[in-house]
Order: C-alpha cells, then sequence, then structure tokens
C-alpha cells in the first residue's frame, strides 16, 4: 500500500443508547465542523454518533462563504435534517436584527430630488 492510501478504518462500536446517523453534506468540496472540530467525510457523507435526541451543531464552509450553525438532531435510524447543502438559502426563522443606520444610505430621500411639478 502507497503512503497515500490508507486502509478503510473501522467504525469504533457503539456505546449502550449510542446510534449511528448519516448526514449528507453538499458541495462534495466543502469543509465541515461538528461541535467546532473538522469532520471527516467519506463519499460526502459524516457519521454522527450520539443518543436519541443528541443535538450537534454543524458548520459547513468553502472559502468565503459558510453558514451559520445549523443544529442536526440524532434521531432512532437518521439524522434529522439529513441533508445540508451549504447554498441552499438559510431556514426561516427569526432573522439578526440590522441596525437602522445601516439602511440610511440604501433609503431615497424624496426631499433631496428635485421633482417637475404640473402647472
Amino acid at each position: 500500500m502507497s503512503a497515500t492510501s490508507a486502509a478503510p478504518s473501522q467504525p469504533k462500536p457503539l456505546a449502550s443508547g449510542e446510534r449511528r446517523v448519516a448526514l449528507f453534506v453538499v458541495p462534495g468540496d466543502a469543509s465541515v465542523e461538528v461541535g467546532g472540530q473538522p469532520a471527516r467525510r467519506t463519499n460526502g457523507v459524516i457519521e454522527l454518533v450520539g443518543k436519541k435526541g443528541d443535538r450537534r451543531e454543524i458548520r459547513i464552509f468553502k472559502g468565503a462563504k459558510r453558514t451559520e450553525e445549523r443544529t442536526v438532531i440524532i434521531g432512532e435510524t437518521e439524522a434529522s435534517p439529513s441533508f445540508l447543502d451549504l447554498n441552499a438559502p438559510p431556514p426561516p426563522g427569526p432573522r439578526k436584527a440590522v441596525k437602522e443606520e445601516a439602511w440610511e444610505p440604501l433609503m431615497f430621500n424624496w426631499s433631496r430630488t428635485s421633482r417637475k411639478t404640473a402647472k
């Protein structure tokens, strides 16, 4: 075997009550963190191990593009959600507040424009 290839590792045995579930992540060349630690993928799949109901915080990034942390819950036989896409729009829900001053340059100020009045 060459130094660049490695034998597939055997999954470690599960503790009592633990489950192993698959999380599919795209694009295939994006980096993934689980709980702030780099995660290893095999064919686009990350294995999450834990007890039913355990939550894992997932971040996906590629270059400057990144997701906010997304929570994945370990279920009886699968992860929920079981698929995450870096290019998907953020999930609906409360948005972070934007300070009003940030919008001021984007607002059109009618008082400064010259309008022609009909005579």
